[in-house]
Parts: structure tokens; C-alpha cells; sequence
């Protein structure tokens, strides 16, 4: 229980958790984790992207909870303007024609 503990701190009555970098993020109820998943993916922020992008970003801008990788996943996948772009991430390249000069 202790070596658990090592990972949060209470600072200004918010709860944070250190990564591994010794970095602090935001630890987020169920609620607020949902709120900031939406804004994410779909508000000003988003651009319905994939889904480890998504968590990128949300790890970039200090947000954690313990289900962050699981929840994102499952929410991206539940949208389906998502699913029919999921499998066409490249487009293939054309072959090249040479110019003469």
C-alpha cells in the first residue's frame, strides 16, 4: 500500500499522479475523464483521430486516470465516422513518371 501511495500527492486540494519521469498529471474522476475524452475527440481539440493519438494528447496536456488507454480506445471505436476511416491511414503511393528537361 505504501509503494502505491508514492505515486500521488494532494497539491491545493487536487489530486496528481507521478509518472515514472517524475512528472505530475491531473488525476480525473470518472465524469471529468468522460468530459475531457469528448473534448478530445470530437471539440475544438479533436479531429476524431486514432485513438493512441487521443491519449497522446491527453497525456500531454496532463490529464490521467487508471483506465485512460482502455476508456479512449472504447469510446473512439463507438463512433462510427471513426470506424469507416480506420483501415485507410496511408494511401498508397503513385508511381513516379519521370519529366524530361
Amino acid at each position: 500500500m505504501k509503494m502505491k501511495s508514492m505515486k500521488y500527492c494532494i497539491i491545493d486540494d487536487a489530486l496528481f499522479w507521478k509518472d515514472n519521469g517524475g512528472i505530475l498529471l491531473n488525476y480525473l474522476l470518472k465524469d471529468e475523464a468522460d468530459q475531457v475524452m469528448q473534448e478530445f475527440h470530437v471539440g475544438d481539440c479533436g479531429g476524431h483521430l486514432y485513438w493512441k493519438t487521443i491519449v497522446d494528447k491527453i497525456l500531454i496536456a496532463s490529464f490521467y486516470w487508471p483506465t485512460l488507454f482502455a476508456d479512449v480506445k472504447k469510446h473512439v471505436i463507438s463512433y462510427h465516422k471513426c470506424q469507416i476511416f480506420e483501415g485507410k491511414k496511408k494511401l498508397l503511393p503513385l508511381p513516379l513518371k519521370p519529366i524530361s528537361t
